[in-house]
């Protein structure tokens, strides 16, 4: 057996072993939803949802910053007077 023909039948076991773990996860269904679609919504939203909370943080941070700003500065104004 030389390596084309070894690379080859090692590609198709591949693709059948993906082909078989694709049918098993598409025919498991919760719902009347199959696990397959359940865990691609899962592996879609999960980096969404930090992406948001990330986002979220960053204009909380961003929010107490400019409040302290503006409370220092009242501060320095109240005290000029």
């Amino acid at each position: 057996m030389d390596i084309s023909n070894f690379m080859s039948w090692f590609i198709t076991q591949v693709v059948n072993i993906f082909k078989w773990f694709y049918n098993l996860l598409d025919s498991i269904t919760f719902g009347g939803t199959s696990l397959l679609k359940v865990l691609v919504t899962i592996v879609i939203l999960v980096p969404l949802i930090s992406v948001v909370l990330t986002i979220n943080q960053n204009v909380n941070v961003i929010g107490n910053r400019s409040e302290r700003i503006r409370n220092k500065k009242e501060r320095v104004d109240h005290a000029k007077k």
